[in-house]
């Protein structure tokens, strides 16, 4: 008799948890986190000036200053641009097509080529002595990368 109450008792106990009409419920889980964009982690840099745009990290606070630059061939502009404490990071200057084949042709150390377009050519320079501005050197080659002739 034990047993085949304990038999009723299990069978009944199995049915109950087999009721298909019991509430099923998700766990909870955590919203994920929103990843910001790259354009909500960035900011543009724009020169009329000069003609063209770059995108800076969020974290760069900079300065900038167009001045003169003399080279073998004359003075052209460059545009300086600076941390917050004033340490240069780079510059960039335009030079035009002939300028640019002076620049080629003089002895010494030459800027690096971003882009021609039309009649012109953009190249940069970066700082000889990064003490200060560390991590925007590090950041400089990624930087140039969005560089844009407007």
């Amino acid at each position: 008799m034990k047993k085949t109450l304990f038999l009723a008792l299990a069978t009944l106990l199995v049915l109950a948890g087999c009721n298909s009409e019991a509430p099923v419920t998700d766990p909870i889980l955590p919203e994920p986190a929103e990843t910001p964009t790259p354009e909500e982690t960035s900011q543009t840099f724009t020169s009329e000036e000069l003609g063209f745009e770059l995108t800076l990290p969020e974290t760069w606070e900079v300065t900038s200053t167009v001045q003169e630059t003399t080279w073998a061939f004359g003075a052209t502009q460059t545009v300086y641009v600076k941390s917050e404490a004033g340490i240069d990071i780079f510059a960039i200057t335009r030079f035009t097509k002939a300028e640019w084949a002076e620049v080629q042709a003089a002895d010494g150390p030459k800027p690096t080529v971003l882009e021609e377009e039309g009649d012109y050519v953009w190249a940069y320079d970066s700082t000889q002595d990064p003490s200060g501005v560390e991590s925007y050197v590090a950041e400089l080659a990624d930087v140039l990368k969005t560089f844009k002739v407007l």
